[in-house]
């Protein structure tokens, strides 16, 4: 009530005077509040046009750029206030995280260096009782994206969740930086954790298990993952292929036809675009021919290996089995 009585007042007082300065940075602090951060953004550039440039008020509208996602924007002030006297050392911290944020768009290393140098300098200047979860969390990240440190990836990540413990996304952020460093057995434990926690989960939450998973041969669970899947979507072509491939390293000798069943209704829904499906068609197809040919039916198994042939004519396992088969 408190909030929509103030908006009414200064939106009274813009009515007479849309340039008052006072009335335009209340508004975009409120807004801010509220993590109304376009509206943030609007009234604190007009703010900024109506009043003394100064570095506090620079540094106050980087926050809002970085909060509000624009990264790009919020990167280039900071840098720019950066190269000034007297700066808050926060702006290092602002600068750290824009960096790898333009970086992730831009697919550019060179924005993760410069991340790690501002995101150092900040942490190596604060008292480090300000120092907050998020420091770390963004250090992991910008880590992880360049080669050859994984350990202090780790460290840093780590440090992240002893920070804030109660910040169960922070496992979920964990899960993906040691699926990227192929750390796979950290990987299925923070998806675990983060799972068992969550209030709301998502079939991305699901999927990046079952990667996790499988990818750290723990098949069983990894099937799981994607039988959770299947049973929320169940038009999910992919779900019934890493069925079927888990199901396949559990089984490697074919003894029972569960791999088999997951791998046909992979091809009977990926046939429909065989260009697209291709590289996992043709997975799903040797497959299937491996277990006709354990299974004595030679026929069958010489349709999936023709198949194989329609999208890659040069296979050189399609062409030696087919040899054999004749």
């Amino acid at each position: 009530k408190n909030v929509e009585s103030t908006l009414a007042d200064l939106n009274k007082a813009l009515a007479i005077d849309s340039n008052y300065a006072p009335a335009l940075k209340l508004m975009s602090e409120l807004y801010y509040k509220a993590k109304m951060y376009e509206k943030a953004k609007y009234y604190y550039s007009k703010y900024l046009q109506n009043s003394e440039v100064s570095l506090a008020n620079q540094q106050r509208f980087a926050r809002i750029l970085f909060n509000g996602k624009e990264y790009e924007d919020a990167l280039e002030l900071t840098t720019d206030l950066l190269k000034q006297n007297n700066v808050d050392i926060y702006m290092y911290r602002v600068a750290g995280y824009s960096y790898f944020e333009v970086g992730e768009s831009k697919k550019d290393t060179s924005y993760y260096r410069k991340g790690i140098a501002a995101l150092n300098k900040f942490i190596t200047t604060i008292n480090p009782t300000k120092i907050i979860s998020n420091d770390y969390e963004y250090l992991s990240k910008l880590y992880s994206r360049l080669p050859g440190n994984d350990s202090i990836t780790v460290y840093y990540i780590e440090k992240a969740i002893e920070t804030a413990p109660e910040k169960n996304e922070l496992n979920r952020e964990a899960g993906q930086i040691y699926i990227r460093i192929k750390k796979f057995d950290k990987a299925i434990n923070s998806f675990e954790s983060y799972l068992s926690k969550a209030n709301r989960t998502t079939l991305v939450d699901y999927q990046l298990m079952g990667i996790a998973a499988y990818y750290g041969k723990a098949y069983t669970k990894s099937d799981s993952a994607y039988a959770k899947i299947i049973e929320q979507k169940a038009d999910y072509a992919d779900g019934y292929y890493w069925r079927g491939v888990n199901n396949a390293a559990l089984d490697p000798d074919f003894k029972t036809p569960i791999a088999k069943d997951f791998f046909e209704k992979y091809v009977s829904m990926a046939e429909t675009d065989a260009t697209k499906n291709k590289q996992k068609l043709v997975s799903a197809y040797t497959s299937l021919g491996f277990y006709y040919i354990k299974n004595d039916k030679n026929t069958i198994a010489k349709e999936y290996f023709n198949k194989i042939l329609k999208l890659e004519p040069e296979n050189k396992t399609a062409k030696d089995i087919l040899k054999q088969l004749k």
